[in-house]
């Protein structure tokens, strides 16, 4: 039995935050907060990290009474503090004023992601799948279908029409997203972009991504509301350039997704 006299001090307040960096780990996995942080592709390495962290502590039992070890202790703080603030502050989804988020980019020359999804098809290639429709050699787009940007569908559709604006024209489209305004990049009142925060990796990365609108009753919608856009495709010039834009037929506000965030794949 391990007395209290010689007990390792270092390597018990060690054991602790191993355990309790699992458990921090653990726990945002199972109630859904760690989406908030990382990208979903990097759960499983939480899970791996936070197993691994539990079986280093577990052998912790076996020197926690091989003495009392001065040294290094309070620089454990650095790692405690951290560990404190995760547990006592709550998660909160980020939105376009918070400063960590970056600057939206509508310039054609700006690539949001590739032009092929998982399945190695372009998303033209998925809308038209199974639409009874004569397809064009091409395979341009129908101007009778409705273009979704929904939350598994909002950076490949996007990308595409972005990167082939022409065969988009006329089209109409759907999107669901909240009300975001740049002063800088456009002073219209009768414009906004119907936006979605990006993540490529964590929190740190997040940036706005969506489609330029243009409605004549735009200014009763503020900033940061979750609204369903509905529209036709055409295009206007931005900064010398002709990017894609939203003449809006309709918008209702709506409900804040389960999903706040869209990821590039």
């Amino acid at each position: 039995m391990i007395k209290i006299k010689n007990w390792n001090i270092k390597k018990i307040i060690e054991m602790i935050l191993l355990f309790g960096y699992s458990i921090f780990f653990l726990k945002t996995i199972l109630d859904g907060t760690v989406k908030q942080y990382v990208h979903p592709r990097v759960i499983p390495f939480m899970i791996f990290a936070s197993l691994g962290f539990l079986l280093i502590g577990a052998f912790y039992f076996k020197r926690l009474g091989t003495g009392n070890q001065k040294g290094y202790v309070a620089s454990l703080v650095f790692f405690g503090l951290p560990l404190l603030m995760a547990f006592s502050i709550p998660p909160q989804s980020f939105d376009s004023n918070m400063e960590v988020v970056g600057t939206i980019q509508l310039k054609q020359s700006v690539s949001i992601s590739s032009n092929v999804n998982q399945s190695g098809k372009s998303s033209t290639e998925e809308l038209l799948k199974g639409q009874p429709t004569t397809q064009q050699a091409d395979q341009t787009p129908e101007k009778s279908m409705n273009l979704v940007l929904d939350d598994d569908h909002f950076v490949t559709y996007l990308n595409e029409i972005y990167s082939d604006q022409e065969s988009y024209m006329g089209m109409p489209v759907e999107i669901i997203g909240f009300v975001y305004r740049d002063q800088d990049q456009f002073t219209d009142a009768d414009q906004f972009v119907t936006a979605r925060l990006m993540m490529v990796c964590c929190a740190a990365d997040m940036q706005p991504v969506g489609l330029l609108c243009c409605y004549t009753e735009a200014q009763q919608w503020e900033d940061n509301t979750w609204v369903n856009v509905k529209g036709y495709l055409e295009q206007t010039e931005l900064g010398g350039e002709m990017v894609p834009l939203v003449q809006v037929t309709e918008v209702e506000k709506t409900e804040i997704p389960e999903q706040r965030y869209v990821y590039p794949y």
